[in-house]
This record gives C-alpha cells, sequence and structure tokens, in this order.
C-alpha cells in the first residue's frame, strides 16, 4: 500500500511539473504578443486566445479606463454569467481604490465583495479583482471568478496551495496587460504629437 501510495504521489508531481511547464508556455507567448500589440483591439484578440488556456476552471473579464478616467468598461470577457457589471465607476471596485488586488472568498460575504458584483445568481463563487496599473496610474481592471473552495477540504494543503498558485498567474497577466495598455497609450501619444502641434493643436 506505501508503494501504490508512493506511486501515486510521483505521478501527480509529474503532472503537477508538466502542468506548470505549459502554463510558463502559454505565459511567456501571451507577453511576447502583448508586447507587440499596436491597439486595444489587438490586445483583446490576444486574450480571446490565450484566457480559457491559462484559466481553463475560472471566468473572467478585462475592463480598459474611460476617457473620463472615472469610469471602466469591459472590453473583453470568458465564461458564463459572470457577476461584473459590463461598466462601472473606479469606487465601486476596492482594488481600483486601494491600488491592489481584491479578493472574496464567496460573494455571499457582501461586507467584502465590491459594489460592481451583481446581485443574484450563483453565490457560491470566489472573486478575484486585479487593478491594471502602471507608474500608479489606472489602466484598467481584471476580474476572475471561480467556483467557491469549500470551508473544510479534505486536502486544504493542496487546496490552498492551487488557489495560491493561480493567484500569482494571475498577477502576472496582470501585469502583462496593464504593460501592454501603457505602451499603446504611449503610441497613440507619440502619434498624436507627430501630426499635431502641442501648443496649437492644429495638424503639423
Amino acid at each position: 500500500n506505501q508503494l501504490c501510495a508512493q506511486s501515486r504521489d510521483m505521478e501527480e508531481l509529474r503532472k503537477n511539473i508538466k502542468s506548470r511547464e505549459e502554463e510558463l508556455s502559454l505565459l511567456t507567448g501571451m507577453s511576447q504578443l502583448f508586447h507587440s500589440c499596436a491597439d486595444e483591439q489587438a490586445l483583446i484578440e490576444i486574450a480571446e486566445m490565450y484566457f480559457p488556456l491559462i484559466f481553463p476552471t475560472a471566468q473572467g473579464a478585462v475592463y480598459i479606463i474611460e476617457d473620463d478616467e472615472t469610469h471602466l468598461k469591459q472590453v473583453y470577457a470568458w465564461g458564463e454569467d459572470i457577476r461584473s457589471e459590463k461598466r462601472f465607476e473606479l469606487h465601486d471596485c476596492q482594488a481600483l481604490e486601494q491600488s491592489m488586488p481584491h479578493s472574496v472568498r464567496s460573494l455571499s460575504d457582501s461586507d467584502l465583495k465590491c459594489s460592481h458584483i451583481k446581485a443574484g445568481g450563483n453565490e457560491n463563487l470566489a472573486a478575484f479583482c486585479l487593478p491594471l496599473l502602471s507608474d500608479n496610474q489606472v489602466m484598467g481592471l481584471m476580474f476572475l471568478q471561480a467556483e467557491a473552495l469549500p470551508e473544510t477540504d479534505p486536502k486544504p494543503g493542496m487546496a490552498t496551495e492551487s488557489l495560491s498558485e493561480k493567484t500569482i498567474i494571475a498577477r502576472t497577466v496582470a501585469e502583462s496587460i496593464a504593460l501592454a495598455l501603457s505602451n499603446i497609450r504611449l503610441r497613440r501619444q507619440l502619434r498624436e504629437m507627430a501630426i499635431r502641434d502641442q501648443l496649437t493643436g492644429l495638424f503639423n
């Protein structure tokens, strides 16, 4: 029995290593493509290719800040029944208010969940909001939701580790998106400077 258990553990370890290698490959490929994005539409198309693969057990959405710099609009979502509103104000999200990721173990916890979370539907979901920041400037938000872990898991150590790993991956993805959005905005500003006089606003 002990040998069988050790064999199962080794097989599980091999699967975990292979899974992490695949995730790293996906993250690397996605980041490289993000770096070359010319506009938001290109970024969305890359997200459509990679996000369902990187987060196969989660659903979510990506938001970009509007020109008024007080509202965010949803530009991409994957999965069904996304519980976050398609458009909301910055102060509706605690992650944006605090300039740091915000998570809630269950949407039934009304004291912790953000105001942009829609009422009704499945409450047995965990939610994770990650602000997309570049030089402390808000570029947008990434929202994730997944089935909540039970309060008492038969293997709590493994469950915690798995959740922690996904959190790290989500942070890495959010940083890549924020950098891509920042680069897109910079390119747009440089193009504008090239065709317009900055003092008069007239075309060069």
